[in-house]
């Protein structure tokens, strides 16, 4: 028996790996792009599989046997969602469907986390953005191809629950940010520019697109802990909010992560930033996830900025010390 996590490059796989029990069996992690060398943990087994393929996903399986799944491996960002959507839609989907099916067949006792997104919230049923927190009880009405794509993922687990009995939590992710965070998220790339700006002098601007929105954000290391109780204490066909229950806007986080990078930075808005539909406000109420596992966000949204800010600056100047050598 193990634990199986789909999914490998991620700053949630990162910081879940770190936290997982290793009591339950070997920790394998599995995905078609692997984590360089240097950021790979001596204790796990990684395993390059692409999920998309049935067969390979069975597979894997089948060879491992798992007790616990978590399924992370999905196509997150909105703004490449809107770029490719079919590879967007399809591909999650896809990935959905071949690791439950997978599961069905060959570990249908496992314990299962199904990562969604808050984006399967849309605009809410008044079609304004979320004056009031969602909770799980909302309807599906996503904006997005990337929110259509969790939205139909959500639809096969509840499928696989009630017709084949597998022992699924959904977790709906609001936006994450902290250390190892992805260019694809908000924080994430401005971060990465900010860099950019401190270690090559460049101009010192920051492009970004509307900063007037506002999320509810989750460091990723609170999301790590919220997956490991939910795998232990969440309810088989239940969803959960990952959410703090308050919100900052965009501009909050930017002038936040200029600050933490010294200053002396215009912010300039780029329309092709700016999302084609966008949702004015995303508030998720996380009272289903503390009744049910005790679990609340605990760090501080500047505390996660900072970490990120310092994470990424020193990412970036080894990245430039490497290409110059």
């Amino acid at each position: 028996m193990s634990v199986l996590v789909a999914g490998t490059t991620g700053s949630i796989a990162h910081h879940l790996m770190e936290l997982l029990p290793r009591e339950s069996g070997p920790l394998v992690a599995a995905g078609p792009i692997l984590p360089p060398p240097e950021q790979q943990r001596a204790d796990v087994q990684y395993v390059r599989a692409d999920l998309r393929d049935p067969e390979e996903a069975r597979r894997l399986f089948e060879y491992h046997q798992p007790s616990e799944v978590v399924h992370l491996a999905s196509r997150w960002s909105v703004r490449s969602g809107e770029e490719d959507p079919e590879e967007a839609l399809l591909g999650n989907v896809a990935l959905a469907r071949n690791v439950l099916e997978a599961c069905r067949r060959h570990c249908p006792g496992a314990r299962i986390l199904f990562q969604s997104s808050a984006e399967v919230y849309g605009l809410g049923p008044l079609g304004r953005g979320a004056e009031v927190a969602r909770t799980e009880d909302d309807p599906l009405l996503p904006l997005s191809t990337m929110g259509a794509s969790m939205a139909c993922g959500e639809i096969l687990a509840r499928q696989y629950v009630l017709g084949h009995g597998l022992r699924i939590v959904v977790a709906r992710l609001f936006n994450t940010v902290g250390p190892r965070l992805s260019r694809q998220s908000l924080a994430g790339e401005i971060a990465w520019q900010l860099a950019r700006i401190r270690v090559e002098r460049g101009e010192p601007v920051l492009y970004t697109g509307d900063l007037e929105v506002e999320r509810d954000y989750v460091d990723v290391r609170d999301v790590a802990r919220a997956y490991i109780l939910l795998l232990d204490k969440g309810e088989p066909g239940e969803t959960y909010n990952v959410a703090s229950g308050k919100t900052a806007t965009a501009r909050q986080v930017a002038e936040e992560l200029v600050q933490l990078s010294g200053g002396g930075v215009e912010v300039r808005f780029d329309p092709r930033r700016e999302r084609t539909t966008e949702i004015p406000m995303m508030l998720g109420d996380p009272g289903k996830i503390l009744r049910h596992t005790g679990w609340r966000s605990a760090i501080p949204l500047r505390e996660s900025l900072k970490d990120l800010w310092n994470e990424r600056l020193g990412q970036f100047r080894l990245e430039r010390k490497g290409s110059r050598c």
